[in-house]
């Protein structure tokens, strides 16, 4: 079993003997997504056919002939107790019918009867203070000696009272790299990325104001200043877009952003909205670093930096947006998966009206480190921006955690709050420390462990002998590692396989 890429898993199995069956247990552990206020379970039915032609055709073995079996008439049955923190207020499926037992906090559903496996199984959970931040703490208890292990995990899931006046003008600016490094198909993703958003503007909202900047070694407006959003001004945009030059060599990001800190935003409140639409390969990028920190008229703008391509410099794209005074996000838009780019681009416009959470910082009030772990700093390390209705999840193996203090700022204020632990949020088991392992590789994957892209890389390779050893401990896959399971048998033994949980 190896993961083939973000959410996608393949498992072979092969050599069965006549007339066996073979039965697969898989232990998935993931964090639940929130959505419109409820936390959401998503079971999928099938793959995009693409993937599945893929999988069918990936051939691990020549000795023998391979069947290509695909069941579309699948049985599917499902049974599952649920435990949450707070009073669930609602449960239910929009999808299947189900029987179900509730109480307060715990719940135990299963469907009223097997059914075919034609469309996703949803399940939605409405809880009571779901907004209230939370810690909870798990000791693991090893097998190669008389200590335990401890992990933490801390939520932080803000919501806010949104008041966006009316007559308030919102300044967004579109940049688009058309370098020598965003090839052919890089720049026509771009292009059909900008075409989207524009897509999505609302039309006739005399509060949004936009513009567009393409730019190489040197760069075009659409527009000599922000212009509203009306249906003329898009066409227009959409027309430049289109016929815009690519391959200008350099990205020179650093002498659009400068002349926009000559002058300060429009809007009193917003600031401007910077959505940078590249492959993260820019040059001089300490320059707009220190331009984003220090120029006193771009104090509160934003970056949204959308990631084009598969080789996109993410590390570049993330330092971006973290040194963005007012905040922002960094989102990939993966070539493979257009079906999700609208629901993106319409999350990155809903979050320029809101309010932004930056400077997050934890603080873990000296609880003890677990000596046995090797990776005892926080997951991720370096915290993003968050916006309204967005989770925030740490996790640290750390011992004895009693308190955690969260430090933040909120439109220029600062926020603190501190959140306890009881005998409620204490448990024993094994999935909170495999999250915690998970966090950790992935934090190594995709976050940002040093502002040196160099030591970062560095980091990373110092440190892959020890991600493999906690992959391996906790049974999490990560991008070094897969899993096999063995049986040996003879002619007189029954098939009998001991599952391995992953």
């Amino acid at each position: 079993m190896h993961q083939e890429q973000a959410e996608v898993f393949s498992i072979a199995v092969g050599n069965l003997p006549a007339n066996t069956e073979v039965i697969i247990k898989i232990i998935y552990v993931a964090e639940l997504e929130m959505e419109n206020g409820g936390i959401i379970f998503r079971f999928p039915a099938k793959m995009a056919s693409w993937q599945t032609k893929q999988a069918i055709e990936t051939k691990d073995q020549s000795t023998i002939r391979s069947i290509d079996i695909v069941d579309e008439r699948v049985e599917f049955s499902l049974k599952a107790s649920i435990r949450m923190p707070y009073e669930i207020i609602k449960l239910f499926s929009p999808t299947h019918c189900l029987r179900r037992k509730l109480t307060d906090c715990i719940a135990m559903i299963e469907l009223v009867d097997n059914v075919l496996l034609d469309r996703d199984f949803i399940l939605s959970i409405t809880l009571k203070n779901a907004n209230l931040p939370r810690m909870l703490n798990e000791t693991l208890s090893l097998d190669d000696d008389d200590n335990d292990s401890q992990a933490c995990m801390l939520t932080f899931y803000p919501r806010f009272e949104l008041s966006t006046k009316s007559n308030e003008q919102i300044e967004i600016i579109f940049l688009i790299d058309v370098s020598n490094s965003m090839d052919g198909s890089h720049v026509q993703q771009a292009k059909q990325l900008a075409h989207l958003f524009l897509k999505n503007l609302t039309i006739d909202n005399g509060n949004i104001l936009f513009n567009i900047v393409t730019f190489g070694s040197d760069n075009d407006e659409c527009f000599p200043i922000a212009m509203p959003a009306t249906k003329e001004n898009l066409d227009k945009a959409k027309h430049f877009v289109l016929h815009s030059l690519v391959n200008r060599c350099n990205t020179d990001l650093f002498a659009v952003l400068y002349r926009y800190s000559l002058l300060s935003s429009s809007s009193s409140k917003f600031a401007r909205q910077f959505i940078l639409l590249s492959d993260g390969h820019i040059h001089d990028l300490k320059s707009i670093l220190a331009l984003l920190e220090h120029q006193s008229t771009m104090c509160r703008d934003r970056l949204f930096t959308c990631a084009i391509g598969n080789v996109a410099n993410k590390h570049n794209l993330k330092r971006l947006t973290r040194g963005a005074n007012g905040g922002g996000l960094t989102t990939i838009f993966d070539s493979n998966y257009r079906s999700k780019w609208k629901t993106k681009v319409q999350n990155i416009l809903e979050h320029i009206q809101q309010p932004c959470v930056t400077s997050i910082s934890i603080d873990w009030h000296d609880s003890s480190l677990d000596v046995q772990q090797k990776f005892n700093n926080q997951a991720p390390k370096m915290i993003r921006s968050l916006f309204n209705g967005m989770k925030l999840t740490v996790y640290r193996f750390i011992r004895s955690c009693h308190k955690a203090t969260l430090t933040a700022t909120i439109n220029g204020q600062e926020f603190i709050t501190t959140v306890f632990s009881s005998t409620v949020t204490m448990t024993k088991g094994r999935i909170l420390h495999c999250l915690t392992a998970r966090a950790i590789i992935d934090d190594f994957d995709n976050g940002i462990l040093h502002i040196d892209e160099s030591e970062n890389e560095l980091i990373k390779i110092q440190y892959k002998r020890d991600l493999i050893d906690l992959s391996i401990k906790y049974s999490v896959i990560s991008p070094y590692t897969s899993f096999i399971a063995i049986e040996e048998r003879d002619n007189t033994q029954t098939h009998q396989t001991d599952f391995i949980k992953v």
